[in-house]
């Protein structure tokens, strides 16, 4: 796990019919500012629905990890919301999200941020890239700096 405060907190609830409904928690404005959407589905089971909903978490944050927009961080850990269940990315968008808010939340410039990493501009630009496919050594390196960097926070 690279940050368990990475998680987006969201309720499930189900919808007339067999349909589940994903609402990602509306107390979470950092996540609504950002247009963060609600899942709708049809779902067999709860865990089908979040399962669901996950996909279109990482697709949602691809999309924006690609445009190059500010991200921002959830903003209540789940742990202190006994009525959300916890969604968390997929590993490689966990690790581009998490580089690209350290790096806003801290102003750092690009260049700051790959020192601070230890790799160069070039391979901090494939660690951003959920869909790029970096060596696992880079990946691990970004992992750990990454890491360290969540705990300073």
């Amino acid at each position: 796990m690279i940050d368990p405060r990475l998680h987006y907190a969201a309720r499930l609830s189900r919808e007339s019919g067999l349909g589940f409904r994903i609402t990602f928690a509306p107390a979470l404005q950092a996540e609504r500012r950002a247009g963060l959407p609600d899942w709708e589905g049809t779902a067999a089971s709860a865990e089908a629905a979040l399962d669901s909903a996950g996909k279109a978490l990482d697709d949602w944050l691809r999309a924006r990890l690609k445009s190059g927009e500010v991200l921002l961080r959830p903003g209540v850990p789940p742990a202190e919301r006994g009525d959300c269940a916890q969604i968390q990315p997929a590993p490689r968008v966990a690790l581009a999200a998490l580089l690209r808010m350290t790096q806003h939340e801290n102003g750092w410039t690009r260049t700051g941020m790959a020192v601070r990493v230890g790799v160069s501009q070039r391979e901090l630009a494939e660690l951003e890239d959920p869909d790029s496919h970096p060596s696992e050594e880079l990946i691990a390196k970004g992992v750990k700096a990454a890491s360290a960097l969540a705990l300073r926070r």
